[in-house]
């Protein structure tokens, strides 16, 4: 299944990646998973500034549905769920923290940093790989490759 769940994902990124950016959205992750029997297909979908309704999910739900049957990529019955990330998503690249730009998150590090393997501030600049964080004891530039985990923390 896993082989056949890689390459028919693969197949489904093709097909509606384009459809969902030319739809102002962002595809920020997918994911194709049989339960019970049924392949289950999630798209988690925003914008590029962030925001995205629970109506445009269900717009984008039924226009993506009407997409995928037309190009006939599953054979199987499936289900179609296409949601917000939500707040809590985590943050993995340089776009996602500029997303988040000045909001409150929490890092956890593959190695210390100033004495500590996770952080809490809110995010000041991202530039060049380095992430500027306001902590409660000033601000610290942390590069992201040593970010093993990321997440918007509400304060």
């Amino acid at each position: 299944m896993y082989n056949y769940a890689q390459e028919t994902l693969e197949k489904i990124n093709n097909t509606v990646c384009d459809f969902i950016k030319t739809s102002g959205y962002e595809l920020i992750d997918a994911s194709l998973r049989k339960v019970s029997g049924v392949l289950n297909l999630q798209f988690l979908v925003d914008r590029p500034a962030g925001g995205i309704s629970l109506r445009e999910c269900a717009v984008l739900n039924a226009q993506l549905g009407a997409l995928l049957d037309k190009e006939n990529i599953l054979d199987d019955r499936y289900i179609l769920e296409v949601s917000s990330p939500g707040v809590d998503r985590p943050l993995r690249g340089e776009k996602d923290f500029l997303r988040a730009k000045g909001r409150y998150i929490r890092v956890f590090l593959s190695e210390p940093h100033d004495g500590k393997i996770e952080w809490e501030g809110a995010i000041g600049q991202v530039n060049e790989g380095v992430l500027s964080l306001s902590a409660g004891d000033g601000v610290r530039s942390i590069p992201l490759c040593k970010i093993k985990k990321a997440k918007q923390v509400i304060k």
